[in-house]
């Protein structure tokens, strides 16, 4: 599934997006270069109640189709995991795996102090034994030995967060 790179709102328009072709293993960043390229598909996604929609434009056909399957926006597990950190606000939120030892998602359209903030939040619930920290990055543990890491891609405005159960 295609994730959102950059999140705005309606009527506002995005520039310096990366154009990402060869089944999204190369992109362009400067706009000259994409006279270079034939475009096939774009990928759209956006919210609307609470659900993420994905449209496709097809610029052979000049035509758009909306997928039928949507996306919840504000995800959240029922797991023990999801009690010892907190849930963002404000935000999309994309689980990538949640199952019983681990819970691991992103929290889409974030700033780098979105990403200070919710390390300071772990930090004050306990995450802090064998803590490393850098600017786009924070892991430790909690003294029951859950192991959390936490990382911001600036790029796409993404903070991912992982955290397990003790091994």
């Amino acid at each position: 599934m295609p994730n959102l790179k950059r999140i705005v709102n309606p009527e506002e328009s995005v520039t310096g997006q990366n154009c990402y072709y060869y089944q999204g293993y190369v992109y362009l960043k400067n706009p000259d270069l994409y006279e270079l390229v034939e475009p096939d598909i774009a990928t759209i996604q956006y919210l609307k109640d609470d659900e993420i929609y994905t449209e496709y434009y097809d610029f052979h056909k000049k035509k758009y189709s909306l997928e039928e399957k949507t996306e919840e926006a504000d995800y959240w597990t029922d797991s023990e995991l999801g009690k010892l950190i907190t849930r963002p606000k404000d935000k999309i939120v994309r689980s990538d795996l949640d199952i019983e030892n681990a819970f691991s998602f992103k929290i889409e359209g974030s700033s780098q102090e979105d990403f200070e903030s919710y390390v300071e939040d772990c930090i004050g619930k306990g995450f802090t034994v064998d803590s490393l920290r850098s600017d786009m990055n924070y892991s430790a543990n909690n003294e029951d030995g859950y192991d959390l890491y936490i990382s911001y891609d600036a790029d796409q405005e993404v903070i991912d967060v992982n955290i397990s159960s003790p091994q």
